[in-house]
C-alpha cells in the first residue's frame, strides 16, 4: 500500500447565500481571477455556523437543482425541509438530508429557530455520473439514530456514506458513485489509519478540520491541517491521521472515486454540455 501525493490546502471563503445566509465556502477552490479548481465529483461544501438568527433566519427559499446530488448534515440546529416531489420533513440535529436532483427538482430549507439561536451544518453537493444525469429525482431524511457511531481506542468515526475499515457496520450506500462521507474525532496523540478497504489510487481524498489539527502521511512528507483548512490528497490507498495536539481533534473525511467526464456548471445546475445547461435554464423559467 502507498501513502497519497498531496494537492493543495484550502481554506474557504465568506460567502452569501439563499436568503442572506452567511456561510463558508470551501468547495469550489478559486486558484485565480475566475479560475475554479475542479475536483469532480465534489463540487462544492459550504460550512454554515452561525450564533445569530438575522445571519441565517431567510434560509434557503424555493429553488432549483439538476444533474447532481446534495447531503446537508447537521451539527446543531434543524431545518424544515419541503420539495416539489411533496417531500416534508425536518432535517433534525445530527441528521442528514440526502436528495437526487436528477432530471430537476425545486426544494427549500428553512431553519426552525431553537432556543440557543445558533445553527451549524456543512452542505456537500457531490456530481453525478452522465449516466445518471437524468435519473427520477429522489429524497431521504436521515435520523441521528440511523447513523452508525463506531468508539474506538483511538477516537470516534460517524459514518454518514459508506464504511471504514474500522468495522463491518457502514452508513449510507451512495448506488451513483463511490462516496465515503465520515464525521471524524481523533484522541490526543493518537493516529487512525484508512486502508485500502476505503481510499485507493483512482480516488480524491479530502479532509475538513474544524478543531484542533491533524498531520497526514504522505507519500514523499507529512502535512499539518489546521482549523478551517481542508485537504485535498489523490493517488494513494491508506491514510494515516495523527493528532499532535494535547485535545481531540475532528474533521470530516471525503472520499470519492475520480469522476473523468466534462464537467459544465452554471448556478444549481451541473451537467456535461453546454446545452444541457441551456435546457435546464428553459426548465426552470
Amino acid at each position: 500500500m502507498g501513502y497519497p501525493n498531496f494537492v493543495l490546502i484550502a481554506e474557504g471563503r465568506s460567502a452569501i447565500d439563499g436568503g442572506g445566509v452567511k456561510l463558508k465556502r470551501i468547495l469550489p477552490i478559486f486558484k485565480g481571477y475566475r479560475q475554479i479548481f475542479e475536483i469532480n465529483p465534489f463540487l462544492l461544501l459550504d460550512e454554515f455556523k452561525i450564533e445569530n438568527e438575522d445571519d441565517y433566519k431567510n434560509g434557503f427559499p424555493l429553488h432549483p437543482h439538476k444533474g447532481f446530488q446534495t447531503i446537508t448534515y447537521m451539527k446543531w440546529g434543524s431545518f424544515q425541509h419541503a420539495d416539489s416531489l411533496g417531500n416534508q420533513s425536518i432535517i433534525q440535529e445530527g441528521g442528514i438530508q440526502w436528495m437526487i436532483a436528477g432530471s430537476g427538482i425545486q426544494h427549500s430549507e428553512m431553519p426552525i429557530i431553537n432556543q440557543d439561536k445558533r445553527i451549524w451544518g456543512y452542505q456537500l453537493w457531490i456530481n453525478l455520473p452522465q449516466k445518471y444525469k437524468y435519473i427520477e429525482p429522489y429524497y431521504k431524511n436521515i435520523q441521528k439514530e440511523e447513523i452508525p457511531e463506531l468508539e474506538l481506542a483511538e477516537g470516534n468515526i460517524k459514518i454518514l456514506f459508506g464504511k471504514s475499515n474500522y468495522s463491518s457496520v457502514g452508513g449510507v450506500e451512495n448506488p451513483y458513485i463511490k462516496l465515503n462521507y465520515f464525521d471524524v474525532k481523533i484522541k490526543p496523540k493518537m493516529t487512525l489509519l484508512f486502508d485500502n478497504t476505503v481510499v485507493n489510487f483512482e480516488d480524491w481524498i479530502l479532509c475538513y478540520v474544524y478543531w484542533g489539527e491533524i498531520i497526514l502521511t504522505l507519500k514523499n512528507d507529512s502535512r499539518r491541517i489546521k482549523k478551517n483548512q481542508l485537504s485535498i490528497l489523490e493517488n494513494g490507498n491508506k491514510l494515516e491521521i495523527y493528532n499532535p495536539t494535547d485535545d481531540a481533534s475532528h474533521f470530516l473525511f471525503f472520499n470519492a472515486e475520480k469522476l473523468n467526464e466534462p464537467l459544465v456548471r452554471y448556478g444549481p445546475f451541473v451537467m456535461n454540455t453546454e446545452t444541457e445547461i441551456l435546457e435546464a435554464i428553459k426548465q426552470f423559467q
